[in-house]
């Protein structure tokens, strides 16, 4: 039970009313507060303790009677909105989940192993496997905890460790054609090593042909 001091709010534009009621509220052991305005009683801080309102009924600008209505429509709006609270959260304990049922670990770990298996595969063909095996899961899910799978391919399938591992027996190759000054195009054919970088073959010609390049 609340043991705070009862709060006596007083709105009157004369300051005389205001000082005597004050007075009289203090003699009787509760806690005056005084307003000139409804206005300005409006800018306080909402409390939560027991109170009392004294209002003038001629008030300048908002009068007594209008805030009155004012104050009972906050509260009854305040009302509403605790009730639609409690009210939701009895549903949302009460009544089963809604939306797409959670991935099982299960399924995950299926989804980890395809993605493993065949990292370039994307998740409309595991999500296609996934449904041939029974499993009912959709295919925004499956790209979500695609995303999520463990990234810890063995180095030995990494592109730069199969070229150090094979440099020695890969070549590249490239022909490209050259304009000279008197307006002719030479043809070049070169042949490069990836071990050490070296030319193993190079020619040059102005009438390429498949023999040539051969």
């Amino acid at each position: 039970m609340s043991t705070a001091t009862p709060i006596v709010f007083i709105v009157d534009d004369d300051i005389s009313v205001r000082e005597s009621l004050e007075l009289l509220v203090r003699c009787e052991g509760w806690q005056p507060e005084t307003f000139e305005s409804a206005q300005a009683f409006l800018e306080r801080p909402r409390s939560f303790v027991p109170s009392c309102l004294v209002l003038d009924v001629s008030l300048p600008g908002l009068n007594g009677l209008d805030l009155q209505k004012r104050i009972a429509a906050e509260r009854t709006e305040r009302w509403h909105r605790a009730g639609f609270q409690l009210y939701w959260r009895i549903i949302s304990r009460a009544c089963k989940p809604v939306g797409r049922k959670p991935v099982s670990r299960e399924i995950r770990e299926l989804i980890f192993k395809m993605v493993a298996d065949n990292p370039t595969g994307r998740a409309p063909r595991i999500h296609g496997e996934l449904a041939m095996l029974g499993f009912e899961v959709s295919e925004r899910s499956v790209s979500r905890w695609m995303r999520r799978a463990p990234r810890a391919p063995d180095p030995s399938q990494r592109w730069l460790t199969f070229l150090r591992n094979h440099r020695e027996a890969i070549a590249a190759m490239d022909l490209f054609s050259v304009p000279t000054i008197t307006f002719g195009v030479l043809y070049c054919f070169f042949v490069i090593g990836h071990d050490r970088r070296r030319i193993l073959h190079f020619n040059v010609t102005p009438h390429p042909t498949s023999s040539w390049i051969s």
